[in-house]
């Protein structure tokens, strides 16, 4: 599934501990959240966020990205 930054800061974190939206860019920019480019827009793809823990090392083991 698909989702905007905004609707995966909403649907993901509590109100009282959202992250503020460039940190979620900031995130993307990183390629610590799976996305996909559809236009000039990004999402997010929620359904590979699971499959990736953010350590680098560890996905390349895993084979998650």
């Amino acid at each position: 599934m698909l989702v905007t930054l905004q609707e995966y800061r909403e649907r993901f974190f509590a109100p009282d501990s959202r992250p503020h939206m460039n940190t979620i860019r900031n995130w993307v920019r990183g390629g610590k959240l799976p996305t996909e480019k559809r236009g000039k827009r990004i999402y997010i793809q929620t359904d590979k966020l699971d499959q990736v823990t953010g350590n680098r090392l560890l996905d390349r083991i895993m084979g998650r990205r």
